[in-house]
């Protein structure tokens, strides 16, 4: 997978650093790997089949207090092409919806992005700190967009260039403190 683009840095040198520290102490200790993962290496996640529907997910949030999205990647493979929302405080409850046009979230004005469809995240339970400013992508997913946060629930719209008339077919799945969204190539 090559990573095409991000935006990130809302996490302090400071922290960063900290965050180092902490990582390098855990890798000092042993780890004894499961029986078929060699060791360092990520547990198998299971994926999610594809929809061209509206769907649903609960993430991983603490739900005490509001997530932080922190970073948002784009990143292209063979087949599909791959948005990443990383998080701090969990990752929030999520709905991802194929629509036309896109609103802003509080407002309801339509938002024009490039792409010939539309997919649309809603997160729910974030905080203002979640605001992003676009973030180009790839020939088939040529921007996200921050489509605004109201009463705690942040708007992502991703533009999708499909050039025929196959609906837009996207997995999402939650990773520990991230959510994925891989969107299909035509013809996959």
């Amino acid at each position: 997978m090559r990573r095409v683009n991000s935006f990130g840095g809302r996490v302090g040198r400071g922290l960063a650093v900290a965050g180092a520290v902490v990582l390098l102490a855990a890798g000092c200790e042993s780890e004894t790997p499961e029986p078929d993962r060699p060791a360092g290496s990520a547990p198998a996640v299971e994926e999610e089949p594809w929809s061209t529907d509206t769907t649903r997910g609960d993430g991983h949030g603490t739900h005490v207090s509001p997530a932080v999205l922190e970073e948002v990647m784009v990143e292209e493979d063979d087949g599909y092409d791959r948005v990443v929302l990383r998080f701090r405080g969990g990752v929030p409850d999520y709905i991802a919806d194929p629509s036309d046009p896109l609103a802003h979230g509080g407002l309801g004005t339509e938002v024009e992005m490039p792409g010939d469809q539309h997919l649309k995240i809603v997160l729910v339970g974030v905080t203002e700190e979640s605001s992003f400013p676009v973030t180009e992508g790839t020939a088939v997913l040529p921007e996200v967009r921050d489509l605004g946060i109201f009463e705690g629930e942040l708007g992502v719209g991703i533009g999708v260039v499909t050039p025929t008339d196959e609906p837009l077919s996207y997995r999402v799945h939650v990773e520990e403190e991230r959510l994925v969204v891989d969107i299909a190539h035509p013809g996959h």
